[in-house]
C-alpha cells in the first residue's frame, strides 16, 4: 500500500526516504559493530585488554565473608607444580598438588580451531597462562585454624584403578586432617568432589569450606556477550519456593569489585563462555553463600584481572580427638550441549540464555535435533539440511496464510495498468490518488495491506532462528558445503549474495509501488540486506536464502494462478 502526501505533509515521501536510509546505516553499523567486537566465536576479531585498576580491589571475604580471592600469582608462580592426571571417554584432566586445585582439562572430542588438534583445552593454569587461565579452587577457613588454601601443598593418599579418581591429603599444626577426592565420572564432564576433614585436636573447632571458578581476562579469546547472548558469571540457586537465575556481565562485575551475596540452596554456580561452562553442583539442601567478585593483581606478563564465581557452604562444627565431618559437591566442566547440560541436573540447561522467545527458539531446536538425527538416520547427518528441512517445514505450515497474502499481491499486480492511468489522470495531487486508488481496491476487492503478512510471519521466526543459531552448541564448527562453520559468517560471503539476489528477485515479483520514494526503497533494500547478512552466522542466512527460495516458487504459483504473470 502506498503513502502519499496530504497537504499537510507535504515531506511524508522525504521523511520516508531519511528514515529508511537511518535505520538501514543504523543497521549496518551496529550489526557490524556487533558481530566483530561484541559477537560471537568470529574468527580474527579482536579481543580488547582491560586496563588495570589502581590497587586491586578488596578481596571478597573483608566485605561479605566469603572465602578471600586466589593468592598473589608470583605465589602460585614460585610453588613447584606437581600434577596427577585424571580422564575419562570425554575429558582429560590434572590435579594440581599444589592447591589441590583442577587446572589443567581438555575436552577431547572438540577443538579449540577446527585446524587444530589436540582437543579444546578448557582449564589452564595460572602459571602457564597468567592472563587467561581457567580452574578451580577449594579450601577451608577458620578462626585461628589454618586451612587449606590455594598454595598449600598436598600429598597423594591414594589413586584409584582406572584413572579416573585422586585422594590427596594435607595437615595443619593444630591437628586437623583435610582429605578431598577429586573422582571423574565414566563418559561423562562431570567431576565429583568430597571433602573430608578430621579433627584430631583436643577442642573442639568450627571450619567453612568454599569453592571457586577462578577465570582470568574475563571473556575468552574471540568470545564476547551482548545483549542478544548472554554469557559469564551466572548460576541458579534456591530460597524457599523461588527459584532465581542470577548474572554477573564480566564488566559490572569488574566495577563492582563484587557482587551482593545470595543465601540459596541447590542450582549451580560459575562461569559460562558462548559454548562451554564451568558450574559448581552443591548437594542438594545445602545450605550456601555465593557471590561472583573481581580483583586486578600484578603478573610477569602483566596485570591479570581474576574474576571468582564462588560458593560458601555453611560452618561445621568438629568434636575434639576425632570429630569428623564431610562435604560433597560436583563440578561440571564441559559443552553448553542442552542434552549434556540437562542430564548433569541442578538446572545447569538454563546456563543457556533462551532470550524472549524461549518457547518458540526451544521448539526449533527440538525439531532441528530431531530432523538432524533422522538424516543421519540415512548417512546424511549435516546440520544444514536440518536448517533447510526446517525451513521446509515452516513454510508449509505457513503455507495458508501466505497464499492469502500472495494472492492479494497478485490481483494488486493485474491492477497494475488501471493505477498507471489513475497516476497520469490526477498527476501531483496525492490526495485524489489516494482516494482513488481505495476507491480501486475496494472496488475489486483487493486488501493491499494483506501483503503484509508474510513479513510480520517471518520476523518472530527469523529472530528465533538467530537465537538458535547463537545457542546450538551443535553449529560449533559445523561444516556444510564450502562453509567449515555455519556458526560464523560465510567467508567467502556466497551466501548473503544469494540472499541478497533471492530478495532481488522476490521484490520483482511484487507489484510496483506507485510512489517514487516507496519504489526507491525497494530498489535498494536487497542490496542493503546482503550488506547486512555479510557478518551474521551462516546457518542463520541459509534459513533466510532457503525461505526466500520457497517464498519465490510459492508466489510465482499464485501469480500464474492469478494470471498475473
Amino acid at each position: 500500500m502506498s503513502l502519499y502526501n496530504s497537504p499537510n505533509q507535504p515531506n511524508t515521501s522525504q521523511r520516508l526516504l531519511i528514515a529508511v536510509v537511518l535505520c538501514g546505516a543504523i543497521l549496518f553499523v551496529s550489526d557490524f559493530l556487533t558481530q566483530r567486537y561484541l559477537g560471537h566465536h568470529v574468527l580474527g576479531a579482536p579481543v580488547k585488554t582491560a586496563t588495570p585498576a589502581a590497587a586491586p580491589a578488596a578481596p571478597v571475604a573483608a566485605a561479605a565473608a566469603l572465602p578471600a580471592a586466589p593468592p598473589t600469582i608470583q605465589t602460585a608462580l614460585a610453588a613447584a607444580p606437581v600434577r596427577v592426571a585424571l580422564a575419562n571417554e570425554r575429558v582429560a584432566g590434572q590435579v594440581n598438588l599444589v592447591g589441590g586445585s583442577l587446572d589443567t582439562l581438555t575436552l577431547k572430542t572438540y577443538r579449540t580451531e577446527i585446524a587444530e588438534a589436540g582437543g579444546y583445552s578448557m582449564f589452564s593454569p595460572a602459571t602457564s597462562s597468567p592472563t587467561t587461565a581457567e580452574y578451580v579452587l577449594a579450601g577451608w577457613q577458620g578462626s585461628g585454624i589454618e586451612g587449606p588454601s590455594a598454595t598449600s601443598q598436598w600429598q597423594l593418599a591414594t589413586t584409584q584403578p582406572g584413572g579416573n579418581a585422586v585422594i590427596l591429603e594435607w595437615r595443619n599444626p593444630t591437628g586437623q586432617i583435610f582429605q578431598r577426592t577429586w573422582q571423574l565420572r565414566p563418559d561423562s564432564y562431570i567431576w565429583d568432589v568430597t571433602e573430608r576433614v578430621t579433627n584430631t585436636a583436643e577442642l573442639p573447632v568450627t571450619l567453612t569450606a568454599y569453592t571457586q571458578v577462578v577465570r582470568h581476562g574475563g571473556y575468552t579469546k574471540e568470545e564476547r556477550s551482548n545483549f542478544v547472548n548472554y554469557f559469564g558469571p551466572m548460576g541458579q540457586l534456591q530460597q524457599g519456593e523461588d527459584i532465581l537465575l542470577k548474572e554477573g556481565g564480566f564488566n559490572d562485575v569488574k566495577k563492582a569489585g563484587q557482587s551482593e551475596v545470595w543465601q540459596g540452596t541447590g542450582g549451580w554456580w560459575g562461569v559460562t563462555s558462548q559454548y562451554f561452562a564451568s558450574a559448581i553442583i552443591p548437594q542438594a539442601g545445602q545450605s550456601t553463600s555465593r557471590q561472583f567478585a573481581f580483583r586486578s593483581q600484578p603478573t610477569p606478563a602483566g596485570a591479570a584481572d581474576i574474576f571468582t564465581a564462588g560458593v560458601q557452604y555453611a560452618p561445621q562444627t568438629l568434636a575434639p580427638r576425632g570429630g569428623t565431618t564431610e562435604l560433597r559437591y560436583a563440578l561440571y566442566a564441559g559443552p553448553k550441549h542442552y542434552s549434556q547440560l540437562k542430564e548433569a541436573g541442578a538446572g545447569l540447561e538454563q546456563a543457556i540464555s533462551w532470550g524472549w522467545f524461549e518457547p518458540l527458539v526451544k521448539g526449533l531446536y527440538y525439531i532441528l535435533t530431531l530432523l538432524q538425527g533422522t538424516f543421519a538416520g540415512f548417512g546424511l547427518a549435516s546440520w544444514g539440511i536440518a536448517v533447510i528441512a526446517l525451513t521446509l517445514l515452516l513454510k508449509i505450515v505457513t503455507f495458508p496464510l501466505a497464499n492469502t497474502s500472495y494472492r492479494a499481491m497478485a490481483r494488486m499486480k493485474k491492477l497494475q495498468p488501471e493505477v498507471e492511468a489513475l497516476k497520469k489522470k490526477h498527476g501531483d495531487d496525492q490526495q485524489a490518488m489516494a482516494m482513488a486508488m481505495m476507491a480501486l481496491y475496494k472496488e475489486k476487492k483487493v486488501n493491499p495491506m494483506s501483503g503484509c503478512w508474510p513479513m510480520l510471519i517471518q520476523i518472530p521466526i527469523f529472530f528465533a532462528m538467530y537465537k538458535v543459531v547463537l545457542v546450538m552448541f551443535e553449529f560449533r564448527h559445523a561444516p556444510f558445503l564450502w562453509m567449515s562453520d555455519l556458526a560464523v559468517f560465510d567467508p567467502f560471503y556466497v551466501l548473503p549474495v544469494l540472499m541478497g539476489a533471492s530478495m532481488w528477485v522476490q521484490f520483482k515479483l511484487n507489484p510496483t509501488p506507485t510512489d517514487p520514494v516507496q519504489e526507491m526503497v525497494f530498489k535498494w533494500m536487497p542490496l542493503m540486506m546482503t550488506v547486512m547478512f555479510l557478518w551474521f552466522p551462516a546457518g542463520l542466512v541459509l534459513y533466510w536464502f532457503t525461505n526466500n527460495l520457497l517464498s519465490i516458487a510459492q508466489q510465482a504459483w499464485m501469480m500464474r494462478r492469478e494470471k498475473a504473470l
